[in-house]
C-alpha cells in the first residue's frame, strides 16, 4: 500500500497500525485473516474521499489430523475417529467442528459452495454468486482478475465507516432476543365500561409453568423470560381484581412479527444427468425391495366418521395456531362459503355456511344448531373456545336426517312427512349427500348461551362467551434432534438382510475440540464405495477451518 499521507490499518485484534514512518510512504500488511477488506481515503479531517474494496487470500493456518483406525473398512464395520486441531508450531487448538460423511459416489462433497466461499466471500457481497470457489484459486490469474472485478460490482459496506469515524455511531433500534415473550392487552367487551384492574393467570399446556401478576388499568400485560419448545401451548385467564363479572373482558395477544423469507437464487436449467439422479430412487427400489417387489402409492386410513371417510380433522392446537386470525376466516379457509344475511328485526347479521352450493349443516357439542337462530357461531364463539373441528364433506343424506331426527328437532307431522333437511334447511330431497360441520367445545365453555338447546332462539339464557380465557400455541424453539446412525454392535443385527443404502452416513454438527482431540465412531454401510469426509468449523480464536478427508469401505 503506497501513498503520500498516514497510513492505519485496523487487525482483527482491535489494535492498529501507523506506517507514516515509513520512509518510502509505502506499507506492507503482513498480517490478515482473509476475506473483503475496505480501504479509505480521508483528509486531514478524516472525511472520507474515496474508497476501495479488495480481497485478501486466506491462509489456513489450523491443521486437521483425522486419524482412523483402520485404513479400509469393511460392510457394517465400525470406523473409529481421532481427531486433533493443531497450528503451525503444532501446537494444540480447541475449537467448534462440523463432520459430515457420505458416499462419494451418490453425494459427492461440494466444491462449489463451503464455509470459506460463505464466511470469507458470499456473506459480504451483495446477489447471488455463483459458483464462489472459482475466485479462490490463488495461480489463476483470470480468477484473480474476476475476483477484483467482483469487489467493484458487488461490494457492499457492512458499516458507515465514515459515520464512525466522524463519532456518529448508530444504535440499534431492537434490542436483541435473548428469551420469548408474550405480551398483549386486556379490554373491557363493553365501550362504555371503565377500566378496571385485573388479575391475569397463565400456565403451560404441556409444560410446567404458571404465573399469576396483575395488570393495571391500561390493560396491558407481558410475560418475560419464558423458555419454550415448539407445540407447547398456554393457558391465560383474566379476572378482575375487585369483583364482578369475570366475562366482562377479552384477552389480545400481541402478534409475532417474523421477518419475510425470500430467495435471490435464480432458478437455472439443470442438465439431463441431475434430473436422472433426482429419480434415482427408482434405481434403488429393486435392490431393496427384489426384482418382483413394487412400490405401491402411500394410502391413508381414516376411520369411519358418521357413515363418511371424507373429512378433514382439526385439533385445538392446530385450532389456535397464531396464524388464524378469527372464526369466520378458519372457516373460510376450510373451502365453506360464508354468506351474511340481515334480516327486518336482526340487530346483527346471521351467517349461513355453504359448501359448493348446498348449505352446511352444523352441530356443536352434538346438538343440532341453524344458523338463523339464536347467536351467531361466527360473533358468540371463539377459536379459544373450540377444541375440535371435523368437517365432513359428503355425508349420506339418511344418516343426517336420522342424526336430525334423534335431537328432537323434527315434528313428522308439523314437516309434513319431509325429511328434516329439507324442512329445516330446504335442501332439495335429490341431494343425496350433504355437508356437515362438527364442532365441539372446551370443558369450561358453556354452549347454551348459543340457543342451541332450544327450538326457539328466544329460549336460550343469556350465559355469555368466555372470552377472558384464551389458549395460544406460540413459536417456540426448536427441539434437538440427533441424526440417525444405525449401530451394527450384535452379530444378529450385522447379519440382518435388510440392505443399508444410507447415502450420508454420519453428520454429526456440534463437535467440541480440545487440548487432546476429540474421539468419535460410526458404522459403515452395505456398500462398498469411498466415503467424503468434510470437516468445517473454528477455532477458538475465530480461525476458519475446511478440510476434506476419504475413508475406503471395500
Amino acid at each position: 500500500m503506497t501513498g503520500n499521507g498516514r497510513f492505519f490499518y485496523s487487525m482483527r485484534e482491535g489494535g492498529y497500525a501507523d506506517c507514516e514512518k515509513s520512509k518510502n510512504r509505502s506499507c506492507l500488511i503482513k498480517y490478515s485473516s482473509g476475506g473483503v477488506i475496505q480501504f479509505l481515503l480521508l483528509d486531514k479531517n478524516m472525511n472520507p474521499l474515496s474508497e476501495r474494496l479488495a480481497f485478501c487470500f486466506h491462509d489456513q493456518t489450523i491443521h486437521t489430523t483425522f486419524q482412523t483406525d483402520k485404513q479400509t473398512y469393511g460392510i457394517k464395520e465400525e470406523i473409529k475417529v481421532d481427531m486433533l486441531l493443531s497450528d503451525y508450531m503444532q501446537k494444540p487448538v480447541e475449537g467448534n467442528l462440523s463432520v459430515s460423511i457420505t458416499d462419494s459416489k451418490d453425494v459427492p462433497a461440494d466444491t462449489c459452495f463451503n464455509i470459506l466461499t460463505n464466511l470469507l466471500l458470499t456473506s459480504d457481497l451483495k446477489g447471488y454468486i455463483e459458483t464462489p470457489s472459482f475466485y479462490f484459486q490463488k495461480d489463476n490469474e483470470k480468477a484473480t482478475q474476476a475476483l477484483d472485478l467482483l469487489m467493484l460490482t458487488q461490494g457492499w459496506r457492512r458499516y458507515d465507516i465514515s459515520s464512525v469515524i466522524a463519532g456518529r455511531m448508530r444504535k440499534p433500534e431492537i434490542k436483541p432476543e435473548t428469551s420469548f415473550n408474550i405480551s398483549g392487552r386486556i379490554k373491557e367487551i363493553f365501550i362504555l365500561s371503565k377500566r378496571k384492574e385485573y388479575v391475569l393467570s397463565i400456565s403451560g399446556i404441556g409444560a410446567n409453568f404458571n404465573e399469576i401478576t396483575e395488570i393495571g388499568k391500561d390493560g396491558h400485560f407481558s410475560f418475560e423470560g419464558i423458555e419454550y419448545p415448539d407445540g407447547v401451548g398456554f393457558s391465560l385467564q383474566a379476572i378482575r381484581a375487585k369483583g364482578g363479572s369475570n366475562q366482562q373482558q377479552s384477552i389480545q395477544i400481541d402478534g409475532e412479527t417474523l421477518p419475510e423469507i425470500t430467495s435471490y437464487i435464480p432458478q437455472v436449467k439443470m442438465p439431463e444427468d441431475t434430473i436422472v439422479a433426482v429419480h434415482s430412487d427408482e434405481y434403488i427400489a429393486p435392490m431393496k425391495n427384489g426384482m418382483r417387489g413394487y412400490m405401491l402409492d402411500a394410502v391413508e386410513v381414516k376411520a369411519i366418521y358418521w357413515g363418511s371417510t371424507d373429512y378433514d380433522k382439526f385439533s385445538n392446537e392446530e385450532i389456535n395456531d397464531p396464524s388464524n386470525k378469527d372464526v369466520r376466516k378458519f372457516i373460510q379457509d376450510m373451502g365453506i362459503k360464508v354468506v351474511t344475511r340481515w334480516g327486518t328485526d336482526d340487530a346483527v347479521p346471521q351467517e349461513e355456511f355453504y359448501y359448493k352450493g348446498t348449505e352446511v349443516i352444523a352441530f356443536i357439542d352434538d346438538k343440532f344448531y341453524k344458523f338463523g337462530y339464536g347467536r351467531d357461531i361466527i360473533y358468540d364463539l371463539s377459536l379459544n373456545d373450540i377444541e375440535e373441528i371435523i368437517f365432513l364433506k359428503n355425508v349420506d343424506r339418511g344418516i343426517v336426517d336420522e342424526l336430525l331426527m334423534e335431537r328432537g328437532y323434527y315434528d313428522v307431522h308439523t314437516a309434513r312427512k319431509r325429511t328434516p333437511s329439507y324442512y329445516i334447511y330446504n335442501i332439495l330431497e335429490n341431494k343425496a349427500q350433504l355437508p356437515v360441520l362438527d364442532i365441539k367445545t372446551k370443558q369450561n365453555f358453556d354452549s347454551r348461551f348459543l340457543g342451541i338447546y332450544f327450538r326457539d332462539g328466544k329460549d336460550a339464557r343469556e350465559w355469555g362467551s368466555t372470552q377472558n380465557r384464551k389458549t395460544i400455541y406460540p413459536l417456540g424453539y426448536q427441539r434437538p434432534v440427533e441424526f440417525y446412525s444405525p449401530k451394527y454392535d450384535t452379530p444378529e443385527k450385522k447379519n440382518d438382510k435388510t440392505e443399508d443404502l444410507r447415502r450420508t452416513i454420519f453428520w454429526k454438527p456440534d463437535i467440541k475440540t480440545d487440548q487432546e482431540g476429540t474421539s468419535f465412531s460410526f458404522y459403515s454401510s452395505d456398500t462398498p464405495t469411498t466415503y467424503s469426509v468434510v470437516i468445517e468449523g473454528l477455532s477458538d480464536k475465530g480461525d476458519i477451518i475446511y478440510e476434506v478427508k476419504e475413508i475406503k469401505v471395500k
